[in-house]
């Protein structure tokens, strides 16, 4: 399937092989910056031909059928726009948008272009991950009660937008929904800045989430001072026959499973990819797009992951729990 990618910096240049490994047929890239351009294109042995630095010519010039997009959080929105007004499948690395009103558009977008819009939530698809979800889902720790989530590092963000939220708490929201399956029906959470904080925007939440019969309590914070979690953070999945406990990546930390009783502890295990997980999720994109199916991780899905984000800021704004159909573009979506 032809494709073009679309943003050249340093990560923008690991999606273009991410984007090959998944099996998509590079024939243009996009950068609005021409020295940034043409010096990744000359890295990566892209023609001059197929250099661009607007989405609509390279889509009218290549006749690609998708796009990846990987350019910073703000351009995300006006990026996937480009490409379904052009005629692109897209897939955009998270957070698909930065704001309520945005994500109602790219919705309507998407649905008036009938063209589809996946993002690049690839946590789910580490091992870790697919491994708990696997547990949880065959009932290895019964009901699930509790998810406690912890989260801790020092990564101040200038001037992005809900800094902690939007560039690294979305990736554990979606990984809880796909380890149990469902989408949250409220919220109440606490959000703020510290003083101590170089950033202007917020950097912690509390948040509890309200997933049926199962509860799910993220704490985090992106300008920690004291001991840092890996990037996946510390999880603890308490069930009526069992609970499991993950460390996080980066510390060669087993996924634990243990009951009480009988009195019981084992290692599951968890199964390599022989690709990276970003292609993984680029893959099942591009296949969705042939088959004429729904990506894993389509606009439509990914709208919950995000919705957990504008929740908690509704919710610590109101000082109240509020319900996930408060979140405009929810209402009414999975009917």
């Amino acid at each position: 399937m032809n494709g073009i990618c679309i943003g050249l910096g340093v990560r923008g240049k690991m999606w273009f092989d991410w984007a090959k490994q998944a099996g998509m047929n590079v024939v243009g890239v996009v950068d609005l910056d021409r020295a940034l351009l043409d010096a990744g294109c000359n890295e990566l042995g892209v023609p001059a031909d197929q250099r661009f630095e607007r989405i609509t010519d390279a889509a009218r010039q290549t006749g690609a059928t998708v796009a990846t997009i990987c350019t910073p959080n703000h351009a995300h929105a006006a990026c996937v726009r480009d490409c379904l007004e052009s005629g692109l499948h897209c897939i955009v690395e998270k957070p698909m948008v930065e704001d309520e009103a945005a994500l109602a558009e790219i919705l309507a977008l998407s649905r008036h272009a009938d063209r589809r819009v996946a993002v690049a939530q690839q946590y789910r698809y580490t091992p870790p991950m697919l491994a708990m979800r696997d547990a949880v889902r065959s009932g290895r720790i019964g009901r699930v009660n509790t998810i406690n989530l912890f989260f801790a590092r020092w990564r101040p963000a200038g001037d992005m937008i809900l800094p902690l939220m939007l560039n690294q708490a979305v990736h554990q929201f979606d990984a809880v929904r796909s380890i149990l399956g469902r989408d949250p029906q409220w919220c109440g959470a606490h959000s703020w800045n510290p003083g101590w904080s170089p950033t202007k925007n917020h950097t912690m939440l509390e948040a509890t989430y309200g997933f049926g019969d199962s509860i799910c309590h993220y704490s985090g914070n992106y300008v920690a001072k004291g001991a840092q979690t890996p990037y996946s953070g510390r999880w603890r999945i308490e069930g009526d026959e069992g609970s499991i406990e993950y460390h996080g990546d980066g510390e060669d930390q087993d996924l634990v499973l243990t009951r009480h009783d009988p009195p019981d502890r084992e290692s599951i295990a968890m199964t390599a990819h022989d690709v990276s997980e970003s292609a993984l999720v680029c893959r099942d994109f591009l296949e969705a797009v042939t088959d004429g199916t729904i990506p894993p991780t389509d606009a439509t899905d990914n709208a919950y992951t995000l919705g957990m984000a504008f929740a908690a800021v509704r919710s610590s704004e109101t000082r109240r729990i509020v319900t996930m159909d408060e979140v405009p573009a929810l209402a009414g979506l999975r009917n």
